[in-house]
């Protein structure tokens, strides 16, 4: 078939929308700036926030700027048992080769490198993993390595029982009626 090029623009969009809140929106007439996203989004706030503070002081370098991460952990572990697996046939990825399956934690590193996705996140994680090449810089895109390495003040907020990791990473089964009461 036709091949797509795919472009993954994302640290230029936030650098861009940084700007434009500035220039269009007047957030140079506040003092506190507070990144906050949900679930992936809080994950983005994670890997973003020290960037976004970065660039927030080179134009205002007294505003604060804070993040509220909510539910952003995505442990870099799956179990044997888990029912996630990404191969051709999976929702969007018909691209896949024939035969290609991998688990969570496999598949977001996977994503992470190809798209070069990792590349955006913090600049001392990246750095602390730069040994390693990409496949560890890689860790940069889970909670449990990155949280180390972020000087913005933060706010995490995490649900005890996620349910979407419960299933998809811990590979944990419900009984629907069992909730249901």
């Amino acid at each position: 078939g036709k091949k797509k090029i795919l472009y993954s623009k994302g640290s230029k969009i936030r650098e861009g929308l940084i700007n434009q809140l500035f220039s269009y929106h007047g957030l140079g007439d506040s003092s506190e700036l507070i990144v906050s996203g949900g679930s992936a989004g809080g994950l983005a706030v994670l890997m973003g926030l020290d960037r976004i503070a970065e660039q927030v002081h080179k134009i205002a370098p007294d505003m604060r700027v804070l993040g509220l991460s909510d539910s952003p952990l995505f442990p870099d572990f799956t179990s044997g048992n888990s029912s996630f697996k990404l191969s051709k046939g999976t929702r969007g990825y018909d691209f896949l080769p024939d035969g290609f399956s991998t688990d969570y934690s496999r598949g977001m590193r996977s994503m992470a490198v190809q798209t070069n996705a990792y590349l955006g996140s913090d600049k001392h994680c990246l750095d602390a993993f730069a040994p390693g090449g990409s496949n560890a810089q890689a860790s940069c895109v889970f909670a449990q390595y990155l949280l180390a390495f972020i000087d913005s003040p933060l706010f995490v907020l995490q649900s005890r029982f996620d349910s979407w990791a419960l299933v998809h990473v811990l590979g944990a089964h419900f009984d629907k009626d069992a909730v249901a009461e």
